[in-house]
């Protein structure tokens, strides 16, 4: 029987007290330092303001200032605006569900100054001085008028000093700093009217100018040209939809810049995501998503606000009609623009990891010519025997050449899972056969191939499939991971240097995977604020634009980073990848025995990095057994 006498139980209800009742609501409002960026613009862009300049460091973990040039805080309403609840945007319920504001629930600055060091500084139009106010965990510690310009000031430092869980779960700085990015870059696009900077550790990320158009304003964040972007605007059924949409060839592997506004508000809603990728349809590679910007005006009373508690979701009374006629806005602006699809919107150009001949680059000795002869040219990569976990050996596998276990379902293209099978730990781990059993070139006999990408041929008496692009990637990831490891990649010079202007994101994965770039031969330097300057590139990219394959890589290496993939390994991956040879391509008996002999000569044949089965063995006894010969 319970003894409720325990202290445990029966507890008095009570008031919680002020700081406590903050610290729950930050934990609402402030998710991480992108939040509170979030937060102060909103609350800038809702005072009127026209101008704001943006600065963190170290992520915001440190400092963030948010300084704007609207109306201020009266002096007599301060203590009102670091009060729960408190909003000067809405008077009644129906300015709730309407929400014509960007703040809502007036929890901003008292959230935010119970776990940090604020300090604000402002000045309202109709007054002759400012007032300074400092907090410190949500206590004040100062006041005093100071003079001032119209406008407010807010320097937030030591966030989340109080609550060391939340600081905790906090991810590395390079994520937390594209948090920031997205969210600044969010509500630059949202109100192009406003000139807004964002300066990040010192750095001048953006400097947005006042009524900048939203096509040159795409351009500018993203690193595009204004030639790159379409522009669509139509009414039908009582909505407005203004649409901007780049050109695919600057898809990405999320969802992360298809940005929606409705009403002035950034929103999500799958439905629409699912229109504008629909819309663009055979235009995108697979598992890609284009890069968008939408204003969708619609009456507020077939608009639901509160589906989410931060107002980040909307769901619509008529969503299939929205959705129908956004999916036909999209495929119209794009076919009146009159894009034809090419091997270049999908992939980087020429043949991605062939040279000009559409051959196949061994790397266990030599290069083919264009003969399709082994020749005695120097090797881009060599094979020396790497400290990686293996997968354990699939029982019954032959001493001389391994089995492999696993299904064969997955395509051959590049996807941003983790890299799953080289994680694998095991005190029975397969160990690679001697040198002297791999097979050779002369154990190798092609037969021909099935579809477009699976190698079919013979090993000692045994019939193989053999995915050319996930067998080709398993080769060229291994090889890469050496080079790091070596710190010696070898690089081609380019014909003449190119300069890429990046998008501050991108900008900012480069900079955190610029060393092991630099070790597998990339020759790239920052050229500007967000611009990169390209001398060299690995030589199996040597018949691929610079541009595409960096952007790409990058864009790789953000998701695969975001995915909590190890650097090193995200970069070989994506580069392994991107340089394989594709599905489709064709190659010759010779180069067919290299690539094979090349795959056994691994320290894990059995998959690609993304976990997907290099080939499929099915040996004479299996063969035996289903023709009834046992």
């Amino acid at each position: 029987m319970t003894d409720f006498s325990d202290d445990r139980f029966g507890s008095p209800i009570r008031q919680l007290d002020r700081s406590l009742v903050n610290k729950i609501a930050a934990g609402e409002v402030v998710e991480r330092p992108a939040s509170v960026i979030k937060e102060m613009v909103e609350n800038s862009l809702d005072a009127g303001a026209d101008t704001i300049e943006i600065i963190a460091r170290k992520a915001g973990t440190t400092f963030i200032s948010v300084t704007d040039n609207g109306t201020g805080i009266k002096s007599d309403q301060i203590d009102l605006a670091f009060s729960r609840h408190a909003t000067s945007k809405i008077n009644s319920v129906d300015d709730l569900f309407a929400v014509n504001s960007f703040g809502f629930r007036g929890e901003a600055l008292p959230s935010i100054a119970s776990v940090s060091h604020l300090s604000l500084t402002t000045r309202h139009f109709s007054e002759e001085a400012g007032t300074q106010i400092i907090y410190e965990g949500g206590q004040e510690i100062q006041r005093r008028p100071v003079s001032a310009p119209v406008g407010t000031k807010i320097e937030i430092s030591h966030l989340f000093f109080n609550t060391p869980a939340r600081r905790k779960f906090l991810k590395a700085e390079t994520t937390e700093s594209r948090q920031i990015v997205r969210a600044a870059e969010r509500m630059a696009l949202g109100k192009p009217s406003a000139a807004i900077s964002l300066n990040l550790n010192d750095r001048q990320i953006f400097r947005l100018p006042h009524n900048q158009p939203v096509a040159e304003r795409m351009a500018s964040l993203f690193g595009l040209k204004t030639d790159g972007v379409v522009e669509y605007d139509v009414e039908l059924s009582d909505v407005s939809y203004l649409v901007y949409l780049a050109h695919p060839d600057l898809a990405r592997h999320d969802r992360t810049r298809i940005c929606l506004f409705i009403n002035g508000r950034s929103v999500s809603s799958s439905s629409i995501i699912h229109a504008v990728t629909a819309g663009y349809g055979e235009f995108l590679p697979g598992g890609r998503f284009p890069l968008a910007v939408l204003f969708l005006t619609i009456d507020s009373s077939n608009l639901d606000v509160n589906v989410h508690p931060t107002k980040a979701e909307v769901r619509l009374s008529n969503e299939r009609a929205v959705h129908d006629n956004l999916y036909r806005i999209v495929k119209k602006a794009l076919r009146d623009w009159r894009m034809v699809p090419s091997d270049s919107s999908s992939q980087f150009g020429s043949r991605s990891g062939m040279d000009g001949g559409g051959r196949y680059r061994p790397h266990s000795g030599g290069n083919f010519n264009q003969s399709g002869n082994l020749s005695q040219t120097a090797d881009i990569f060599s094979h020396a025997p790497l400290s990686i976990n293996k997968p354990v050996a699939p029982s019954g596998a032959s001493p001389s050449l391994p089995d492999n276990q696993f299904s064969s379902s997955g395509g051959g293209g590049c996807d941003n899972s983790r890299p799953v099978v080289d994680s694998i730990t095991s005190s029975d781990q397969y160990q690679p056969p001697p040198k002297s059993d791999l097979p050779k070139r002369e154990d190798v006999e092609y037969l021909g191939k099935s579809g477009r990408t699976y190698l079919i041929i013979t090993i000692r008496g045994a019939l193989y499939v053999v995915d050319q692009h996930a067998a080709h990637e398993r080769v060229l990831y291994e090889s890469a991971l050496e080079e790091v490891e070596k710190g010696s990649g070898l690089s081609q010079k380019t014909l003449f240097p190119e300069t890429i202007e990046l998008s501050a994101e991108e900008f900012i994965t480069f900079e955190n995977s610029r060393a092991v770039l630099d070790k597998l031969g990339f020759e790239v330097e920052p050229f500007g604020q967000r611009s990169v300057i390209v001398n060299g590139m690995p030589p199996v990219f040597r018949d691929n634009s610079p541009v595409r394959i960096m952007r790409r890589l990058l864009d790789d290496i953000g998701a695969l980073d975001k995915a909590g993939g190890d650097l090193i390994k995200s970069v070989a991956q994506s580069m392994a990848c991107r340089a394989a040879v594709m599905a489709g391509d064709r190659l010759g008996p010779e180069e067919v025995k290299g690539l094979v002999a090349d795959l056994f000569a691994t320290n894990n044949p059995f998959c690609c990095p993304h976990g997907r089965p290099t080939f499929i063995k099915i040996g004479l006894e299996e063969l035996d057994s289903r023709f009834g010969r046992t």
